[in-house]
């Protein structure tokens, strides 16, 4: 579009010149025909400028469609998915991660697609300080896979795996447990 604008209003400026010179006469007063020229001159310089603002118009346009065009793409969304974001900014970046996140928490993903960010890691003072109420309370945390009662079954399913200290730490392990339940006033006896 530009090299054809271009080429145009030079033709245009060439003919500007030209009838300025013609004009210039003073003989174009008396004649009708020169007089005509000066109007049609006059439009010509009125639609040159209202040529001018349509193409600021539509090089703002195309701009404003480059951008979002390069958005969409640096969100890894194909043209074909777009309309699963109608309604959205492509700019407003937390929507757009939102919306992305609940469209592959749905299962619907496509090649390019962002990963769903993954879930933050385990809070370790939340897990030390459950780990020491276990601690406190006699035995180990009752979700952890090591807990008293299902290394005893371990042990007891397998003896010939563990040796004589390893049953007696178990038993110590038991002991413990059941003297601080006994502190506590829940021996498990009801009465």
């Amino acid at each position: 579009m530009s090299d054809t604008y271009d080429r145009l209003t030079a033709e245009y400026d060439e003919l500007e010149q030209q009838a300025a010179k013609l004009l210039d006469n003073d003989d174009a007063e008396a004649d009708p025909k020169l007089a005509l020229t000066r109007r049609l001159r006059t439009m010509g310089k009125q639609h040159r400028k209202a040529l001018e603002r349509v193409r600021d118009e539509v090089r703002h346009e195309l701009k404003a469609e480059r951008r979002t065009e390069a958005r969409w793409r640096d969100l890894g969304v194909p043209e074909a998915a777009r309309t699963l974001f109608a309604g959205l900014d492509p700019f407003d970046g937390k929507a757009m991660e939102a919306r992305i996140a609940e469209l592959a928490g749905a299962g619907i993903t496509w090649d390019g697609a962002p990963a769903a960010p993954a879930p933050p890691p385990p809070d370790p003072n939340l897990a030390a300080q459950m780990a020491m109420m276990a601690a406190a309370a006699g035995g180990t945390h009752p979700d952890d896979a090591g807990d008293l009662a299902t290394r005893m079954r371990a042990m007891e399913d397998n003896p010939g795996k563990y040796t004589d200290e390893q049953h007696a730490a178990i038993v110590r392990e038991y002991n413990t447990a059941v003297a601080s339940a006994g502190r506590h006033g829940t021996s498990g006896a009801r009465g």
